[in-house]
């Protein structure tokens, strides 16, 4: 909380207190997704011709995990990684990017699934 005697000061505090859009962890822009790694459930999917994302959630791959896909900004999109006797997938595209590029996210669900990932 903020206490100013002038309230011309107002928007100079607005400015000192909210962080830039790029420091967001939620990014709604249009970005590519970027193959990294060749992995089998993605195969002949041509990345450089498939339809922007509408956004992503600003993640960091865990050690030890494979970066399958990544944003232009170089930030993880699809990771997967071992945990116990199985596999973990983190997909970070936001809502609203997710629903409009995979059109569900079941028919994802049920590829990535089909495909042993």
């Amino acid at each position: 909380m903020h206490f100013v005697e002038n309230p011309e000061t107002i928007p100079q505090i607005i400015n000192a207190e909210v962080r830039s859009k790029d420091d967001l962890a939620i990014q709604e822009r249009p970005v590519r997704a970027v193959r990294v790694r060749p992995v089998e459930f993605i195969d002949g999917i041509d990345f450089a011709r498939s339809p922007r994302l509408l956004g992503f959630v600003k993640a960091e791959a865990k050690e030890g995990s494979e970066t399958i896909l990544r944003v232009d900004i170089d930030k993880p999109l699809l990771v997967r990684w071992r945990y116990g006797l199985g596999r973990v997938i983190a997909l970070c595209p936001t809502p609203r990017a997710a629903g409009r590029a995979v059109g569900s996210l079941d028919a994802l669900r049920n590829a990535v699934a089909a495909n042993g990932a």
